[in-house]
């Protein structure tokens, strides 16, 4: 893969081993390449996320939202250890940067590389919610199929 023309590598995380080791390997075309690392933590969706995408008026989600702000925070602090411990893998010089996003993963994935432009993905090709994947279809194969930049999927 050419990287000349591209500046970031979409690092899908999840604390699975699989995504570790995709880490290890962005890690090294990030050095080799001059390149740097966007870690993305795609959260489940909560109550309030759900009932935005279904359409529910603001007074009902906003009621929600309150009730919910436990869970949020631990969502919060789930992410945090997942980017803790891949930055702890991540050699020190290299350029990384964090985000936390709730929704489909596939679909968070393919947005997030969208707005980064010039970016590539690198990814495990398996997540914690393998059950998951095999009844409805594998995150790493919806975004394969789907996106628009180069996609590296590390088995």
């Amino acid at each position: 893969m050419a990287l000349q023309h591209y500046h970031n590598i979409l690092v899908p995380v999840d604390g699975s081993d699989n995504a570790l080791r995709a880490l290890d390997y962005a890690a090294s075309l990030a050095q080799a390449a001059n390149l740097q690392i966007l870690l993305l933590h795609v959260a489940q969706m909560g109550p309030v996320e759900m009932m935005k995408t279904l359409g529910y008026p603001a007074a009902a989600t906003d009621a929600a939202a309150r009730r919910t702000k436990e869970q949020e925070e631990l969502r919060r602090e789930l992410a945090e250890h997942v980017f803790q411990t891949a930055r702890e893998r991540l050699p020190v010089g290299l350029e990384v940067h964090q985000m936390m996003v709730a929704g489909d993963p596939a679909q968070v994935i393919l947005q997030q590389v969208d707005k980064l432009g010039n970016a590539v993905i690198v990814m495990g090709n398996r997540g914690l919610s393998e059950v998951r994947e095999l009844l409805i279809g594998g995150v790493s194969s919806k975004v394969l199929h789907h996106a628009s930049c180069p996609v590296t999927i590390i088995h």
